[in-house]
Formats: structure tokens, C-alpha cells, sequence
């Protein structure tokens, strides 16, 4: 795995955008507009779930999704990770202008610092279930398949899937702490073995900042958060985002815990 050297960094995961009536998709655009496209040595990582569902069908960008891609190809650098609701796009789209789509972990450096990012949903290794779904849907024989259904009609099956998934497990906000435990025990693992000074996860929907060097970055459903690494102190923060802040809100410049809804409003 090539580790990255990146100056100021911001990174984000499960946004989970549904299309243009979604009022998170025009937020994101302010965000990609009003903190990274200002900053031309920024680098935006995204760890996972930017959409709410998209299985890659050739290169065709769903109509509802356009104008967020053809937004980040415009910036200098966005990485993408794919999660588990955004599949295939490292094949589908791979890079263009400024966006590089990316299957599966990154290291990267962003000043003295070692970072491991991950969207993490395959972190828990007592869910067997999802990992041989996501192991089904990376196979051959579904991107064969969806291939001969056409893009709409496979992003229309997902949605339906999704939906149907949520009613019976609770929905996004949801928090599994059997997973919570697991990305600890591999946070620590990898400082210790590797010398990570951060771990950076999305998947979860928790937002915190542990000892150990965890950090799960919540999601834009709830907490519209971002970790920020920048050569000035403080150096790494999570913050909040709203668009009518010129500064954005500051929920913690170091290790704190979990963060809940009600440390907004403090």
C-alpha cells in the first residue's frame, strides 16, 4: 500500500447523497465550494458512503449524481474511497481531473503524522454476513450481471434493498458497538505494529476521537462533521460544517471520546 505526503487535509465519510431534492447534496457542494476549492493546496478524502447507493455500471454517472462528481474532478485533489454503499467506482471512473477513486485502505502522511483510512466496514470480523455480501457484490458474476440490467435499473434494485435493510435493522443511526470495539482493537494493533499515529474510519455513524488513535468520523445525516489535519495548531480537529459559518465549528482538538448530538450545542 503507497503512502501519500499531503499538506492540509479535510476528510469526511457517509454522506450518504440521494440526488439533488436532498438538502445534504446542495451542503456538500457549499462545503466542496467553501473550504476546499479556496485552498489549492487542500486535499479532500472521502472515506465511503458519499452516496446512499451507487453500484458502478460502466462509466455511466447516474443523472442524479453528476454534478457532485463533475464538482470534485474540478477540485486540485479528492480522494475517494469506495464503502459499502458506493461500489465500483475505482473501476468505473478511476480518476478524473483532480478526483481519484480508490478501492480499499490508504496511507497516507499529512505533516509529522501517520495515518491508516479506511471506510471500515469490513473491520468486524464477526459479521460474517456483510463481508460475504460485499465479497458477492465485488465478484464478476454480479458486475456481469448488473451489466446486463442496465445502470437504472441495478441503482433502482439497491435503493430498494437499502431501504428494506434499514427498516429491519434500525436505520443509519444505528450504533453497533460490537464494531465500535473491533476498529479500537485494530487502531491499537496498528499503532503498536506500525507506528499509525491515527486510524480514520467511516461506517460506523459514531463521531470521536479516542487515545488510541481512532477516529471515526460520524456522517453528514446527523453531525455534518470533518476531521481537519493542517500544519497550524491546533493540527488536527473535528469540526462541524453549516454554511452560513466562516469559521466552522470546533468539536475537539484532541483525544476526547465519543462525541453525541448534544456536544453541538454546547
Amino acid at each position: 500500500m503507497a503512502e501519500l505526503q499531503l499538506g492540509r487535509t479535510l476528510f469526511v465519510s457517509d454522506l450518504h447523497l440521494r440526488g439533488p431534492s436532498d438538502p445534504n447534496q446542495g451542503l456538500f457542494l457549499d462545503f466542496l465550494e467553501s473550504r476546499i476549492a479556496v485552498d489549492r493546496e487542500a486535499t479532500l478524502v472521502i472515506v465511503g458512503d458519499l452516496f446512499d447507493f451507487w453500484f458502478a455500471v460502466g462509466q455511466e454517472v447516474p443523472d442524479e449524481y453528476r454534478e457532485v462528481v463533475e464538482s470534485m474532478a474540478a477540485l486540485p485533489r479528492v480522494v475517494w474511497l469506495e464503502g459499502n454503499h458506493d461500489i465500483g467506482q475505482s473501476r468505473s471512473l478511476r480518476s478524473q481531473g483532480g478526483l481519484q477513486v480508490r478501492s480499499g485502505d490508504l496511507s497516507l502522511r499529512c505533516g509529522e503524522l501517520l495515518l491508516h483510512v479506511s471506510h471500515g466496514d469490513r473491520i468486524d470480523g464477526s459479521d460474517l454476513g456483510h463481508r460475504l455480501w460485499r465479497d458477492l457484490l465485488d465478484s464478476t458474476l454480479v458486475r456481469t450481471l448488473a451489466t446486463l440490467l442496465g445502470s437504472p435499473r441495478v441503482q433502482a434494485m439497491g435503493r430498494r434493498v437499502t431501504l428494506e435493510n434499514r427498516r429491519r435493522y434500525g436505520g443509519l443511526g444505528k450504533r453497533n458497538q460490537t464494531w465500535l470495539a473491533a476498529a479500537h482493537q485494530d487502531a491499537c494493533r496498528r499503532r503498536e505494529e506500525g507506528g499509525v499515529d491515527l486510524s480514520v474510519r467511516g461506517h460506523g455513524h459514531f463521531l470521536g476521537w479516542w487515545p488510541d488513535g481512532l477516529v471515526c468520523l460520524g456522517d453528514w445525516l446527523h453531525f455534518h462533521s470533518y476531521l481537519e489535519i493542517g500544519p497550524s495548531q491546533p493540527g488536527v480537529t473535528l469540526r462541524r460544517f453549516r454554511s452560513a459559518d466562516t469559521v466552522d465549528q470546533l468539536f475537539s482538538a484532541e483525544p476526547v471520546g465519543e462525541l453525541a448530538l448534544s456536544d453541538l450545542e454546547r
